[in-house]
């Protein structure tokens, strides 16, 4: 019953996905008598360039207010936020600050960040970091600390995960990985000794993307720890939401 509702949630967080330009730029149109293109991004660099109205420009990254573009003969400069906005898109639309650093986020890199939640019970915190590799495949390293009543552990998992829709907003992925846990009971009058085991996993979530090269992101795993006795392999559920970062 679980994952039945966790794949109905994550069916409506999709159907509110978006989509943009799939080669990193963003095409736009002057719609006011001229935009400037200054040399790099900021007031006091000069003008390269001044694009005169119903001019298409391709715009490429952010930084601050600032939005380098290239004009359609070539030229490259930086265009202030404030007559980005006097720009439209190809559909007639006021160009969307945001629509860039959207683009950016959809071909990311590499991604970090810290989660927080329950593993069967306990309280868990997660730091992990991403390397996109495709826009849809990447590889994770996280690494966990578990607080327990009765005992604390450590774990690091090595995840692959699949993202089928990387330019929505609201993107689902699944997560397939191995792992290694190492647990510390906390006995006070009986010295009971450290476990450490091998796991497995499989899991599925849904990042969000907030702004700039900030996320939200949500995750439910179910790990199978594999104990030295085989008939008493753990069974364990998770759950995590934490916000991570991008570049």
């Amino acid at each position: 019953m679980r994952i039945t509702a966790v794949f109905l949630l994550l069916a409506q967080l999709c159907a509110i996905g978006w989509a943009h330009a799939k080669d990193g730029a963003l095409q736009v149109r002057v719609a006011a008598v001229f935009v400037e293109l200054h040399a790099g991004p900021g007031s006091d660099y000069p003008v390269l360039y001044s694009a005169a109205r119903s001019e298409k420009l391709l715009v490429y990254e952010r930084k601050t207010d600032w939005f380098r573009v290239r004009t359609v003969t070539g030229t490259e400069g930086w265009v202030h936020l404030s007559e980005m906005e006097q720009t439209v898109l190809s559909n007639g639309q006021r160009f969307d600050a945001q629509a860039i650093t959207s683009a950016e986020y959809e071909a990311r890199t590499w991604e970090f960040g810290v989660l927080g939640g329950d593993f069967e019970g306990s309280t868990n915190i997660t730091m992990y970091g991403d390397w996109h590799f495709t826009p849809n495949l990447s590889t994770e390293l996280g690494l966990s600390q578990i607080f327990g009543n009765y005992s604390n552990s450590w774990a690091a998992n090595l995840n692959l995960m699949h993202q089928a829709w990387p330019h929505w907003r609201i993107s689902p992925f699944f997560t397939l990985g191995v792992g290694y846990i190492s647990t510390t009971p906390k006995s006070t009058l009986v010295q009971a000794p450290d476990l450490d085991d091998y796991s497995a996993n499989v899991g599925i979530g849904a990042r969000m993307y907030l702004t700039r090269r900030f996320l939200i992101r949500a995750d439910y795993r179910n790990t199978i720890v594999f104990t030295d006795d085989d008939d008493t392999n753990e069974n364990i559920d998770e759950w995590k939401i934490g916000i991570g970062f991008f570049f």
